[in-house]
């Protein structure tokens, strides 16, 4: 699902139905731009209700889904923190080589008024 957004407990459970296991915000968006600008790029996705597995007698609430959105935002930090020291200077992926097979525009057909709007 598109965020920033939260599923009602129907929502959720009508998407458990349909055998997807994880319904959230999507990072195709990002995903996508980074691919574009030959990036790489990778997505900490954290758990934010339970409401399409458990269910404790009461629906998902606010003031649970911003807490442990906070707690998810101090481990990620962390993640982060520690993953950071674990990059390569030289990754060794092709992600920098991404669009070497892309078809694209030859250089000589882009309008000059499209290269300065681009710029």
């Amino acid at each position: 699902m598109e965020g920033p957004a939260f599923s009602t407990r129907a929502e959720s459970k009508l998407y458990r139905a349909g055998a997807r296991m994880l319904s959230g915000w999507t990072a195709l968006p990002e995903a996508k731009l980074a691919r574009e600008a030959e990036i790489c790029y990778a997505v900490i996705a954290c758990v934010t209700d339970y409401d399409s597995w458990w269910d404790p007698g009461k629906p998902v609430d606010v003031a649970t889904v911003i807490k442990t959105l906070n707690d998810n935002i101090a481990l990620s930090k962390q993640i982060i923190r520690l993953a950071v020291k674990k990059i390569p200077s030289n990754p060794g992926c092709n992600c920098a080589h991404a669009l070497d097979g892309a078809i694209v525009t030859a250089p000589e057909k882009i309008p000059a008024t499209t290269k300065k709007k681009l710029g």
